[in-house]
């Protein structure tokens, strides 16, 4: 489902995107490709902080654009890291292939300056807020992707209620990068989520 929605820094020709790298702790390739890609990535924006620790507060909003290193569980976690403040990632993958994060660094070095010059469409995916809730009290939560599972114990109901969409953003079909660069922005209300309770 496509999103007419655009990306502040797009509306002002004068200001270059706010980014916030966020990867994967603890792993060797993404502090190397970070070191590596950082200059280019400066080159295009200005770099609000850069976090290997999924530790960044996103209380403030300053940024446009979160770029993650890593792979579709990095890109997860950067969702939850946000919570409520969600802005548009781009997924560099630092290891095996993706579905989110299925741009090589190599890659995202030759589309890097054709995407802030606005060569990206939107597209929104389903984003679902789970709750595990047990006689009326909230045991658990987290946010999905597409799906929620229960994998186990007795047998549960399940309601749904979904909330505002991922929205993914890539380059336009002209570019051979097409299937290729993925940004993800989720924008989620506070009254709606997924539940899992037994059934009586």
């Amino acid at each position: 489902m496509e999103s007419k929605s655009t990306p502040q820094w797009m509306l002002d020709s004068q200001r270059r995107p706010r980014v916030v790298i966020l990867g994967a702790p603890n792993r060797q390739r993404v502090e190397t490709e970070l070191q590596r890609l950082r200059p280019a990535i400066a080159s295009h924006a200005e770099i609000v902080a850069e976090d290997l620790a999924f530790e960044y507060s996103f209380e403030e909003g300053k940024q446009d654009l979160v770029i993650v290193l890593g792979g579709d569980g990095s890109i997860l976690q950067a969702a939850r890291q946000m919570g409520r403040n969600q802005t548009p990632v781009l997924g560099i993958n630092c290891g095996r292939l993706g579905f989110l994060a299925d741009l090589s660094p190599n890659d995202f070095l030759e589309t890097w300056p054709r995407l802030v010059e606005g060569a990206f469409e939107i597209v929104d995916h389903l984003m679902l807020r789970t709750s595990h809730i047990q006689e009326g009290r909230v045991v658990a939560e987290q946010l999905a992707l597409n799906e929620a599972a229960v994998l186990g114990g007795p047998p549960y109901q399940i309601t749904s209620e979904m909330e505002k969409p991922l929205t993914t953003v890539c380059p336009e079909s002209n570019y051979r990068y097409e299937s290729w660069l993925w940004m993800h922005q989720s924008r989620m209300e506070d009254d709606k989520k997924t539940t899992g309770s037994p059934s009586s």
